[in-house]
């Protein structure tokens, strides 16, 4: 007999399902306390635009997370996007981010 299981992504804010491919795990931490939580495309970009700020004027420590994620990182395209479309730029879902879509929301952040 052969089994299939399917795993199934819930954004933990909602409870809604959300599809793989629009699915965004995110760690983060927060005095000493380590966190993961499973958004989907909507709530991630919030996520990551709510932390942009503080990001930007905070002092990074220790471990792998010292360095600056690299371009086109999975949290730092979603962040992107997220931006370009609240700003009026034309996003795709997928594949490169434009370096114009990137050089505006790294000069306004």
């Amino acid at each position: 007999m052969a089994r299939t299981y399917v795993a199934v992504t819930e954004d933990d804010l909602t409870g809604e399902v959300v599809e793989q491919k629009d699915a965004e795990s995110i760690e983060f931490a927060v005095n000493g306390k380590s966190y993961t939580i499973d958004l989907g495309k909507k709530n991630a970009a919030e996520f990551h635009k709510s932390f942009d700020k503080y990001i930007a004027v905070a002092t990074k420590v220790g471990g792998a997370g010292t360095r600056k994620p690299a371009r086109g990182s999975k949290e730092d395209l979603a962040a992107i996007r997220g931006w370009g479309k609240e700003n009026g730029f034309k996003v795709s879902e997928r594949g490169r981010v434009s370096a114009e879509l990137e050089d505006a929301y790294r000069k306004a952040h």
